[in-house]
């Protein structure tokens, strides 16, 4: 026998005698369910019934029946009048517990429920003295923010218009309670213990609530062991289309150990969520309230799956004002040279164009130091520098193939009525049709040979054409995946595709009015 056996066996001869009507229930458990190594048992019972006695509670919650061994023991705890809410999710053990409840003569202060605890929890008012629990382990946590102790000073206190005496500088929004939600101005309301308050204030404000030892801040029991407590700090972010977690659950794609942030609440649709967070599976668009640190936005702040919203960094002081007239100085010589090409001298094997004076301006910067080398390798967006790669590449190959020459030719032959400034009017459609599925740069990309041919096929001069390109590229206002602003301004608003068609067709058609009248006005054909 293994020393372990041993010492179970010397404790079990040693304790107190285990009820009858308990043995018989081990003996039945063990008998007739499946999976009787569930079964609390002797040992544990006789902890169970220890731990309680010395707590005498008045209200115990236990998460996981079973055939009720541990619920009787726990209730020999009970002072007078004491109650026991046992919840299981398994209907079919049901009976078996209900007998052995009646056989202990305990069966009025133990109180069974059937189902999923996460709802039945809300439902019961006692605030409770002794919690135990023993089953569904990957919803603890969310079980915990459901148990809070009754001993928060706020307990009892009446809100006067929003606000309560002791939590000053906030006004309460709402209170979440049992399920059901209040607005804080609600006349007569008084907070109760496991209430949820959604409270507003100041930026600093989250310094006072972390201080406060009767509010435990949501989110702060995964984050105080991680991180300083002085250190924290709320941020917003929506998801965007490449969030690898889109699709699963909080808990199974384990967010805080990615990211280091607890997710406090989600607004999606206009709703926000804020219980059984873990169990919610995360959508596009999602605006996931966070509280984490400012390491969050050094890390994820220039990634391509959060959309930062509402974060405000702090002011940057390292920059010497030297530092900054230098660095309006190099973007001043960059326009004035990119606008001045025509007029300079011409080098030989050199074109001072204005790609030439952006790649001066951009070594200018770096070899000044004006900013961090890590700076510009971050503000590289690859993503979108291959897409206009591929474009190019598109482009090229609408050319070679005779493409664009098609597209060109029929885009005059249907509006030669109208000269040039109706091809350029279908260009410019046609250039704001690819932005609305497409990035703006790709757009502008794809439409380029199609321009440049209708105009050789004319005989005008393209440049009109490419401003036109230019704005139209630009005008992505009728279709949520047009740009990326415009898909958070949907998860936000709660907007719907044809949302965006009705408001942004109109917006579209009243750019192409304008943009095709300046650019007839000034353009020369």
């Amino acid at each position: 026998m293994t020393d372990q056996v041993l010492l179970d066996q010397y404790i079990i001869n040693h304790i107190s005698a285990e009820d009858d009507f308990l043995n018989e229930l081990d003996r039945e458990t063990h008998l007739k369910v499946l999976r009787s190594r569930m079964l609390s048992g002797h040992l544990q019972g006789q902890i169970l019934s220890m731990i309680s006695c010395m707590i005498k509670p008045k209200y115990i919650l236990e998460i996981g029946t079973f055939t009720g061994y541990s619920a009787l023991c726990l209730s020999k705890g009970l002072i007078d009048g004491g109650q026991l809410h046992t919840i299981e999710i398994d209907d079919e053990l049901e009976s078996i517990a209900q007998k052995y409840f009646l056989k202990s003569g305990m069966s009025d202060r133990i109180f069974q429920h059937i189902g999923d605890a996460r709802e039945i929890i809300s439902s019961i008012k006692h605030p409770f003295d002794l919690v135990f629990i023993d089953a569904d382990k990957e919803n603890y946590i969310n079980y915990f923010e459901l148990i809070v102790p009754a001993e928060s000073i706020l307990i009892g206190q009446p809100l006067k218009n929003g606000r309560s005496k002791d939590l000053k500088g906030f006004d309460i929004i709402e209170i979440e309670r049992a399920g059901l939600k209040f607005e804080g101005k609600t006349p007569g309301l008084t907070i109760e213990a496991n209430d949820h308050l959604l409270v507003a204030g100041k930026s600093n404000g989250l310094e006072i609530i972390k201080d406060l030892t009767s509010v435990r801040l949501k989110g702060l029991d995964l984050l105080k062991n991680q991180v300083k407590t002085s250190d924290l700090k709320q941020y917003e972010a929506v998801l965007a289309p490449r969030f690898p977690g889109i699709g699963k659950t909080i808990f199974e794609f384990n967010f805080f150990d990615h990211y280091q942030a607890a997710i406090v609440a989600v607004h999606r649709n206009g709703e926000r969520i804020t219980s059984n967070l873990r169990s919610l599976k995360l959508k596009e668009g999602d605006n996931l309230v966070l509280l984490t640190t400012d390491r969050f936005i050094k890390n994820w702040g220039n990634s391509k799956i959060f959309y930062l919203t509402t974060y405000i960094g702090d002011h940057d002081q390292s920059t010497t004002k030297s530092k900054k007239w230098l660095a309006l100085s190099i973007l001043a010589l960059m326009i004035a040279g990119a606008t001045a090409t025509d007029y300079l001298p011409k080098f030989e094997n050199v074109q001072a164009d204005m790609f030439f004076f952006s790649a001066v301006a951009a070594m200018l910067m770096i070899w000044l130091k004006i900013v961090p080398h890590q700076k510009y390798t971050k503000a590289i967006s690859w993503d979108l520098l291959i897409t206009i790669a591929c474009s190019f590449g598109i482009s090229k190959a609408m050319q070679n193939s005779g493409l664009a020459d098609g597209i060109a030719h029929t885009a005059i032959d249907f509006a030669k009525n109208w000269g040039p400034v109706g091809v350029l009017a279908c260009v410019y459609l046609i250039t704001n049709i690819f932005t609305e599925v497409i990035t703006n740069n790709a757009a502008a990309a794809i439409s380029f040979p199609i321009a440049m041919a209708a105009a050789n096929q004319m005989g005008v001069d393209p440049k009109p054409f490419f401003v036109a390109i230019c704005i139209a590229a630009s005008m992505s206002f009728s279709t949520p995946i047009g740009y990326q602003t415009n898909l958070i301004v949907q998860g936000i608003g709660n907007y719907r595709f044809k949302d965006f068609v009705k408001v942004g067709l109109p917006f579209n058609l009243i750019a192409f009015l304008i943009s095709k009248s300046l650019i007839q006005l000034f353009g020369k054909f």
